[in-house]
């Protein structure tokens, strides 16, 4: 069954289809260096995924890092910025409009991304929605906190 890895190219999130499966071809083959390993690596994606021609550096740099991960040969980098975590139901928006709103009166620059896949939305064992996720911990889930309760979690869990 295919599958859905996402990979950060250029600091945006980008699908791949059926990456890990690709990761495992390349492991297989007997590559002389991580150069090899990245150049094969995306022309197997390419195959499923459409890659910008302007843009494949940028792809096989992060390929050989999501690859290198896989491999265990290098920690994953710790996840940082906030995560709302719902399918965008009224309560999930209205919590991704709080967040950016306290964010903004704390005057503090951050990545916020709303999550809406549901298979990433279970990687972090959250059952209630919408849930809040700030440098990869979950601090709420099934509740939208007040802007109190709010700036509280944001000055606490993001620095």
């Amino acid at each position: 069954m295919a599958e859905v890895t996402h990979i950060r190219v250029d600091g945006a999130l980008v699908g791949i289809w059926n990456l890990k499966f690709r990761m495992a071809e390349v492991k297989a083959r007997p590559l002389p260096d991580n150069r090899a390993r990245a150049r094969l690596l995306l022309e197997l994606v390419k195959e499923e995924n459409y890659v910008p021609p302007r843009s494949e550096p940028a792809y096989e740099e992060a390929l050989l890092q999501a690859y290198l991960v896989w491999d265990g040969l290098v920690q994953p980098e710790p996840e940082t910025g906030i995560k709302i975590l719902g399918l965008g139901c009224p309560r999930c928006r209205q919590l991704a409009d709080l967040v950016r709103e306290v964010l903004g009166e704390l005057d503090l620059p951050c990545d916020v991304e709303h999550v809406t896949a549901e298979s990433r939305i279970r990687s972090y064992g959250v059952i209630g929605s919408p849930a809040l996720v700030i440098n990869g911990r979950v601090v709420t889930a099934g509740q939208v906190p007040s802007r109190a309760e709010l700036r509280e979690l944001v000055q606490s869990h993001l620095f």
